[in-house]
């Protein structure tokens, strides 16, 4: 029995991990920040975030986003 890629053993562990999972199954950013309501520009830095993690082993954190005023 094959294992299946990290990403998608992760999906349920954390969120930049199912945007990745989700991107690499062919759903755009686009559609992904429609999906959750967020803008394309943070889910592009997840999704980078996650790959970056997977293929480097570099763990990223980000700052919480400014609220507006």
């Amino acid at each position: 029995m094959t294992q299946p890629p990290n990403y998608e053993s992760l999906y349920d562990s954390y969120f930049p991990f199912r945007l990745h999972a989700d991107y690499k199954r062919g759903i755009t950013v686009q559609t992904l920040a429609s999906r959750y309501s967020m803008p394309v520009q943070w889910i592009e830095e997840r999704v980078e975030a996650a790959r970056l993690c997977l293929e480097k082993q570099v763990r990223i954190e980000f700052a919480p986003a400014a609220v507006a005023e």
